[in-house]
This record gives structure tokens, sequence and C-alpha cells, in this order.
């Protein structure tokens, strides 16, 4: 099974009604190494004016194995976070075993968007369910990382957890839990109910 079969099969126990609609955020904030594209710049192959991407149904394998979380899943991420209007992407990281990374990657014009009471007990929640750390990321690397056991860490006061300026993250042993299954097991088999 190819790996984008192995996250289209768990996302699909989360079925989704959703498009894209006009948010092209995955093809300006993530890179593309077959197209040499760097991350947080437009992809050359973007139609324009919310025409989206050009190439698909030949798009590149970087592309074919994204897994946006809002597009994946209606039950995954609440309405309110897609990402056109809230200002930041959640990716998944396409490992396909433990551990992997959520990425929060941020519009640059609104860095602080997902600093919000809710959104941060989302991401706390996301962490510990998939026992994978939650990273918000930016064009300077990541500014924020909520570990799987709860701990919250800012760049700013814990530089050491983010070596490489940003590029990496060095979490302690103990802000894992001892689910080491691969993530997509977890994301298939786990239910959020964001109204309570």
């Amino acid at each position: 099974m190819t790996e984008p079969a192995v996250w289209r099969t768990h996302l699909t126990a989360h079925a989704s009604t959703r498009s894209c609609g006009a948010c092209d955020m995955c093809c300006t904030k993530l890179a593309v190494r077959e197209l040499d594209k760097p991350p947080w710049t437009p992809c050359a192959q973007l139609a324009g004016d919310g025409g989206g991407c050009s190439v698909w149904g030949d798009h590149p394998a970087s592309c074919q194995t994204f897994a946006c979380l809002w597009r994946g899943s209606d039950t995954l991420l609440p309405p309110e976070l897609f990402p056109a209007d809230c200002g930041f992407l959640l990716a998944l990281d396409p490992a396909p075993t433990w551990p992997t990374v959520v990425k929060v990657c941020v519009e640059a014009d609104r860095p602080d968007a997902w600093d919000t009471a809710g959104v941060r007990a989302l991401f706390a929640r996301l962490a510990a369910a998939w026992n994978c750390p939650v990273a918000v990321i930016g064009e300077a690397g990541a500014s924020h990382v909520f570990a799987p056991t709860g701990g919250v860490y800012s760049r700013a006061e814990r530089p050491e957890i983010f070596p490489h300026d940003g590029a990496g993250l060095a979490l302690g042993l103990d802000d894992w839990g001892p689910d080491r299954r691969p993530p997509a097991e977890r994301i298939g088999e786990t239910r959020f109910d964001w109204q309570g």
C-alpha cells in the first residue's frame, strides 16, 4: 500500500464533505521538493484567482502525501478552523511510524491567530490523543510546541527545545505518552466532540 493510501484510509474513518474552496494555503506554506519550491512562497503551479493547482492530477508526490487535517475530515477539526479564514493550516507529517508531528503553519500577517484559549485547548487535545507534538511554525521556524503529556513550550523561553533555529524539536522523554503505535492508527480511531 502506498503512503498516500495509508493516510487516506485512516482519514476516511473520519468522513469528509469538506472542500478546499478558495484556500491555497498548502500551496504557499509548504515546500515541494520535486518543484524546488521553498516553504512560505506561492507555488508557480497555482492557477491564480482561487483557481487552485494547475497541475492537479499530475501533482508531485509531496503534494499527494500531504494531509490537511481540516480538509481530510469533518470531525478532526471544527468548521471554524478553515485555514483561509482562521489564518493557519494544520498539516500532518506523513510519517508511517511513531513519532510524527502536527505542523501549525501560520500566515505571516496573522502570526498570533492561533493563540486563543480555545485553539490552545484543541492543540493540547490533539497532542495527547495522538501522542505527537503540535508545533506552531512560521517563516522563522517553530515558535511554540504542545507536547503530548501537556507541556507547552515557547522558543523564547525554552530555546533548547527548538534546535537549528526552530527547524527541529527536542522534546524530553517525559514529554511523550506510552503509545508508540503508528500515528495513522491512532488518527483512525480517535473521535473528538468539539461542541462539548
